[in-house]
């Protein structure tokens, strides 16, 4: 919380690059990378995936990445950063719509797939649904859902249960995008 913008998305980045360099190390394949987050981490996987900057700043190729899952995530700071502690993003407009993932998605932003309760706020599902058409009309494959029976906390916290919707969604995308070999 007390990290100022664009540290946050340069430790992501870094993390990122870690994972490039070592993941075959423990049997893991770095042709078949998805960045994932929910809610501020949603918001950081997609700005490192519509952003190319962010992990050519940190030595990795944008095109390793073969997708994006943005759960309740928000991706246009320059509706969201008003409301927040100015030390995040700072007080310029400019600046929040060059931190936005929705403002700097390009059509060789990865396929993404994005997913919002139904109890999220509605300005987090406006969210969603916007990016998702930003994304749709840069022609990226995109894929979004709204959760019935969840809020904010319960769509990530009841990932993995049997029969939960927003893990089958997750799965059916992975499965698309970096099928098991």
């Amino acid at each position: 919380p007390d990290v100022s913008h664009p540290e946050h998305v340069r430790d992501v980045a870094a993390a990122t690059r870690w994972v490039v360099d070592e993941i075959a190390a423990h049997g893991g394949d770095p042709a078949r990378l998805v960045l994932a987050g929910h809610s501020s981490g949603g918001y950081l996987a997609a700005l490192l995936a519509a952003d190319p900057r962010w992990l050519a700043e940190a030595g990795v190729d944008a095109a390793r990445i073969a997708g994006l899952v943005s759960i309740s995530g928000f991706h246009y700071v320059d509706r969201l950063a008003p409301s927040r502690p100015k030390h995040v993003w700072g007080e310029d407009p400019e600046a929040w719509v060059d931190a936005s993932p929705a403002h700097r998605a390009t059509e060789a932003a990865p396929p993404a797939l994005l997913l919002w309760a139904d109890v999220d706020a509605e300005d987090r599902r406006e969210d969603g649904r916007d990016f998702a058409a930003v994304l749709t009309a840069l022609g990226v494959e995109t894929a979004s859902a709204e959760i019935a029976g969840r809020d904010h906390r319960s769509i990530f916290f009841l990932l993995g249960s049997a029969g939960d919707a927003t893990t089958d969604a997750i799965v059916d995308f992975l499965d698309r995008q970096v099928p098991r070999g």
